[in-house]
């Protein structure tokens, strides 16, 4: 087998960690035999193996940005995350093949200048550098950073802070990595070089924590501005049904002071009627939600429910703890996309009833928050066969199964009924 074939082959198992084996793990996309990929590996192989000599430097901030463009181009997660993802795999492929490097000419007295005539040796190499890799993966767990840098909108001042990183760190590794290819194993310079590297990957790790913690810190303010608005909205609601009661209270007066019986018994009975038809059931007991965001969702869709002339009953049994388990941005998508699709599915039925049923189950540790619906027609998406993308991806309930998929304390099951469409949302607390 040619030489020269042989370093391609380490070549082309350096870039299918770059941009398949390190971004289908930590994005969670499962692209590890995609054939575009793979291709896009391949590609980025041959770049860098076939073209000229030139500085490690150089090299190094090519690879960075082929990653880069790789990356964006296949998984279109943006550009922060592009980045970030080819800085990280070009970290991690290069403590992986320096510590292939230390394994073969310390432990088997490897000689790195001829190593490319040695075709055994090089795949041995390779498989080291491949499986070193795969514990890197196994190690690492950084999918719901991703998922929150994706959903996050950064600000000017922050996407310069996080550039100006991230060129700052290409840099820094080129030149690092240089000092350390360029110095012999376990001298003072290698040292110290090794050194730098690991307080880079600790300073790193610290500013993504810190990344997660802003981004954390603006849903939490995110989630209190939507509380306040919708309390804004609820006191709304009940200013504009105290006016109405006085309105009333002041025809009813004009009608007694007329001795219009007549009139006053039908004008009371109209009240009644539209009370009954938009009323919340005695029973609805929201006092015991001591959760803030749980309950304020709820009154914001009842009183939306109750806007469309629907009939909602809510049945509380015991007080229900804050949920301490979930996001608030779990909680706002699951109680809304459900909330919503009932609304939906009553408004266009002929009974016009949603039912909402709230227990927790102290032996098995859940939270049980049942909705139930009437409706006219079985909902498409949950038809049986129905794609849950494309299409129908608005209805939200490919966000559900995305909350489900990643949060094991989650678990989201449908029932259908002649005469209700039910949702049980259990949640282990």
């Amino acid at each position: 087998m040619n030489y020269s074939f042989n370093l391609f082959i380490y070549t082309f198992v350096k870039s299918y960690i770059y941009v398949v084996l390190l971004p289908s793990k930590l994005l969670n996309e499962k692209k590890y035999v995609n054939y575009k990929a793979i291709a896009s590996a391949l590609t980025i192989a041959v770049i860098l193996n076939y073209m000229p000599d030139i500085n490690f430097v150089i090299k190094a901030i090519l690879t960075v940005i082929l990653n880069f463009i790789v990356i964006g181009l296949i998984y279109r997660k943006g550009n922060v995350i592009s980045l970030i993802m080819s800085l990280i795999g070009f970290t991690i492929v290069f403590i992986c093949d320096e510590i292939t490097e230390v394994i073969f000419v310390k432990l088997f007295n490897v000689d790195l200048i001829y190593i490319s005539y040695y075709t055994a040796t090089v795949m041995q190499m390779t498989l080291t550098l491949f499986l070193l890799s795969v514990i890197f993966c196994c190690v690492l767990r950084a999918q719901s950073l991703f998922e929150e840098l994706k959903e996050y909108r950064f600000e000017r001042k922050n996407m310069n802070i996080i550039f100006i990183y991230i060129i700052f760190s290409i840099l820094f590794l080129a030149l690092i990595g240089y000092r350390i290819k360029t110095e012999e194993f376990f001298r003072k310079d290698y040292i110290i070089g090794v050194m730098l590297l690991i307080i880079y990957v600790i300073t790193s790790s610290v500013y993504l924590i810190q990344i997660k913690e802003l981004i954390r810190s603006k849903n939490d303010y995110d989630t209190i501005y939507n509380y306040i608005s919708n309390v804004e909205k609820v006191a709304g609601q009940l200013k504009k049904q105290e006016h109405e009661h006085d309105n009333q209270l002041i025809a009813i007066k004009a009608f007694a002071q007329e001795k219009k019986s007549e009139e006053t018994i039908n004008f009371i009975d109209n009240i009644l009627k539209n009370k009954i038809k938009n009323k919340i059931s005695a029973n609805v007991g929201l006092d015991k939600i001591q959760d803030s965001i749980l309950k304020t969702l709820l009154v914001h869709k009842i009183n939306s429910a109750t806007g469309f002339g629907l009939r909602v009953e809510a049945f509380i049994r015991k007080e229900i703890l804050p949920v301490n388990n979930i996001s608030p941005k779990d909680m706002a998508n699951i109680i809304g996309i459900i909330m919503d699709n009932a609304i939906e599915g009553a408004n266009e039925s002929d009974q016009k009833y949603i039912s909402i049923l709230i227990d927790e189950d102290e032996d098995s540790e859940e939270l049980n928050i049942t909705i139930s619906n009437t409706y006219n027609e079985i909902p498409k998406i949950y038809e049986a066969g129905r794609s849950t993308k494309g299409e129908y991806r608005g209805n939200g309930l490919s966000i559900l199964e995305d909350i489900e998929e990643e949060n094991e304390r989650i678990k989201i099951s449908t029932e259908l009924t002649e005469e209700l469409f039910i949702q049980d949302i259990f949640i282990k607390i």
